[in-house]
């Protein structure tokens, strides 16, 4: 989109980067110590045994096969929070939530950067 005369600012943030071989979770309530756990190929496992669809298939297998860090879309993360809020625990659920409010964090600093 082009307006001329205007400033505008488009943010469109499609992917998230994730390492699910390094997901950071805490191991209390008061989240003052952490652990780097390997939850993909859990994870994986269990949206293969309870995802409907081609979409969640693919998905477990991307998150099978991943190596490191890889880009997620909103719709890949939000199945992988629906799946957490049905079958997982409080501390994963906390590490998921934790990711998606640094990437706001991230794109608020973004917007901010470029404006």
């Amino acid at each position: 989109m082009v307006a001329i005369g205007m400033k505008c600012s488009l943010v469109i943030n499609e992917y998230m980067k994730i390492d699910f071989n390094k997901l950071k979770v805490y191991i209390g309530l008061d989240k003052k110590e952490f652990v780097l756990t390997q939850a993909a190929k859990e994870l994986a496992d269990g949206l293969y045994k309870t995802a409907m669809g081609i979409s969640g298939y693919a998905l477990a297998l991307k998150l099978y096969n991943s190596k490191g860090e890889e880009e997620y879309t909103e719709e890949e993360f939000s199945m992988i929070m629906n799946y957490a809020n049905k079958y997982g625990t409080p501390f994963f659920i906390d590490a998921l939530q934790r990711l998606k409010e640094d990437e706001r964090s991230n794109d608020l600093e973004s917007t901010e950067t470029n404006e």
